[in-house]
């Protein structure tokens, strides 16, 4: 599955036919779980497990948006990263694959109700997903021979959506995953830049181990994998009038000798071990670059899209956080890598 198709974490799915779109008051959501209690009845068919949530396990607390992103480490790079005062990002991604916990769709909603309140109104129900398990350094293949840039849909589970009233944020959680995802949502939203986004992601995770205590999870979080996805789109606004440009903005394309000249468009995907130019290898870096052309279909564009997964060093909060950081440092290392300098004038390079 390539990211063109249908890519789950991405805006493409905002169309998909199986979403039920709810923005509902807290009366409608308590009947909302009582509903999602007696479906998880159904589906379990006898077996005994937690139902957190369900009887209102969790202090009701509401969170502010101070106390959503008010407490959380600050963002600083390891190493001075390329920077870019408009740089062509459409949508980031970040998101953790852990160890199952006993939820019901009954418990997430309670939880994420207590946890995002008021500021993510818009609560949609979707199919899960199942993140692959990146193969490093011999450690075998991609589950289920799934695609490296793409997602599988897991029938018989939800994963639930909640949007955050200015349609910008968006946090995503099933029973062994969790992902928030900043994007434009065609709009002309300023890109927030990327502690933001991992300000935003740490405020939620943290409060996933209360959760999985109440659900009876042991051993609480335990992270397998993590992923930073960044979207580009390169059109019009950067200069591009017609996919042949490719190779004036992406080294990843070249200009062939004549008789061929330029490439009327260009696809190309390729793969780089994590961290850049290292032998001790954690992930992989995914880079996809394809042509498409805007949503009124007029102008050309093309969509790079860079997707950092691995496994943490250690299956704790600290592994995760630290290869979620050098996912982001690997992205933007190789977006400058693989892009023109050129593009970089367009994007006002300026470290």
């Amino acid at each position: 599955m390539h990211d063109s198709d249908a890519c789950v974490l991405r805006g493409s799915e905002r169309k998909c036919d199986m979403a039920f779109v709810r923005c509902e008051d807290s009366a409608t959501r308590a009947r909302r779980r009582l509903d999602l209690a007696e479906t998880d009845d159904v589906n379990r068919a006898g077996t005994q497990h937690s139902s957190f949530g369900l009887l209102g396990l969790l202090p009701g607390r509401r969170s502010t948006s101070e106390g959503l992103v008010g407490s959380q480490q600050t963002y600083t790079a390891a190493v001075q990263l390329p920077e870019f005062a408009l740089p062509p990002v459409r949508e980031v991604v970040i998101a953790t694959r852990f160890v199952p916990i006993p939820v019901t769709s009954a418990g997430l909603v309670h939880w994420a109700d207590s946890v995002l309140g008021s500021e993510f109104p818009t609560y949609q129900d979707m199919p899960a997903v199942d993140m692959p398990i990146e193969p490093v350094g011999g450690e075998g293949t991609a589950l289920a021979g799934l695609a490296q840039f793409g997602f599988a849909f897991v029938p018989h589970r939800n994963r639930l959506w909640f949007r955050s009233a200015d349609g910008n944020r968006l946090v995503q959680i099933q029973p062994d995953w969790f992902a928030v995802n900043w994007d434009s949502a065609g709009s002309v939203a300023e890109y927030p830049r990327y502690g933001a986004i991992e300000e935003l992601f740490l405020s939620v995770y943290d409060e996933l181990p209360a959760m999985a205590a109440e659900a009876g999870a042991a051993d609480g979080i335990v992270p397998l994998q993590c992923e930073v996805t960044y979207v580009n789109h390169v059109g019009s606004e950067s200069g591009l009038l017609d996919h042949s440009q490719a190779h004036e903005f992406f080294r990843l394309v070249n200009a062939f000798p004549d008789p061929l000249g330029t490439s009327s468009n260009a696809h190309t995907e390729v793969s780089f071990g994590l961290p850049l130019g290292s032998g001790d290898q954690v992930g992989r870096l995914h880079v996809s670059l394809t042509p498409g052309l805007t949503a009124d279909g007029r102008s050309p564009i093309y969509t790079l899209t860079m997707t950092a997964r691995g496994k943490p060093r250690s299956a704790d909060r600290q592994g995760m956080l630290n290869f979620v950081r050098l996912g982001h440092e690997g992205i933007v290392r190789g977006f400058a890598a693989m892009t023109t300098e050129h593009a970089h004038r367009i994007w006002r390079r300026h470290d």
